[in-house]
């Protein structure tokens, strides 16, 4: 075994051999009495098309968020809310921040166990030591024994990936002793992997037309939300137009300081828009259907 501390940091110029992949990341706390606790937190990217999805399941919540391209979608407690607009940041990740292995290994003590095919990937395996200051952010009361591997990737064709990271130690918490455990790895590497809009993502009414220019969507049951670069006029008269012509009649048209409010009525249905200026210019959309 040696003692050395490799550097196999990972930037954008390792990533042309990566592809798709996915990843899981596990806290978890088993007490000898009482009531486990688990989070666990599962992601997908893929690169063509850029897409990114993740799912963080808990004891107290769940919650997914889903991007596709310039679209993405928030859902939570069973309902869904897309936006769309520069949303660049949500997946501008793409093999670089969760498993980057400096991150796991730099600067530490760390013994070079051998090599290893993790979840299909020739990898490196090394103990890692971890002080026990660290392994107490992770935890909410007194640690000890303290051990953590990583398997770091060694492939010519991929980065220095972190592919599985399991870190664990002993914890008591007030009188209740138990276990507890920091798990992270990469699977399905360049593996097939589509990311679809989630089940019952809501959409537009197709007889409710979509601004052309508009910007910073927000999307949920029964509103949408948006703003464009466009004056005032002119989105009001293309909803007095379009809506009309998608066979809505119109019941009520206001104008007050700028801003305008404009109903329409179709069978047993309504719609309504607010239409006013931005305080930096361009034009701010509320639209309401039912």
């Amino acid at each position: 075994m040696s003692t050395d501390s490799p550097s196999l940091g990972v930037d954008a110029a390792d990533l042309s051999g990566l592809n798709s992949y996915r990843t899981r990341l596990i806290i978890a706390w088993t007490p000898e009495s009482g009531d486990a606790e688990r989070t666990e937190m599962q992601e997908e990217f893929t690169r063509e098309p850029r897409a990114h999805r993740l799912i963080v399941d808990s004891d107290e919540s769940n919650l997914e968020i889903i991007q596709i391209g310039e679209t993405a979608w928030y859902c939570s407690a069973g309902e869904c809310s897309q936006f769309q607009g520069d949303t660049n940041s949500m997946i501008s990740s793409f093999g670089l921040l969760a498993f980057d292995s400096d991150k796991f290994i730099k600067g530490r003590e760390v013994q070079h166990v051998g090599e290893e095919t993790v979840n299909g990937v020739r990898t490196r395996h090394y103990i890692v030591t971890i002080t026990t200051a660290e392994a107490a952010m992770l935890s909410q009361g007194e640690i000890t024994d303290v051990h953590a591997d990583v398997w770091i990737a060694d492939e010519s064709d991929l980065p220095a990936i972190v592919v599985r990271y399991v870190q664990t130690w002993k914890e008591k918490r007030g009188e209740v002793n138990g276990t507890a455990e920091y798990s992270f790895e990469t699977y399905d590497v360049n593996q097939p992997i589509t990311i679809s809009p989630p089940e019952g993502a809501v959409s537009m009414p197709e007889d409710i037309p979509a601004y052309p220019q508009a910007k910073d969507l927000f999307l949920t049951e029964g509103l949408a939300t948006f703003s464009t670069s466009d004056d005032v006029a002119t989105v009001v008269s293309f909803y007095r137009t379009e809506m009309e012509a998608k066979g809505w009649s119109p019941t009520d048209d206001q104008e007050s300081e700028g801003s305008f409010m404009i109903s329409w009525k179709k069978d047993d249905r309504t719609a309504s828009v607010i239409i006013g200026p931005e305080d930096d210019g361009g034009t701010s959309v509320t639209l309401t259907f039912k």
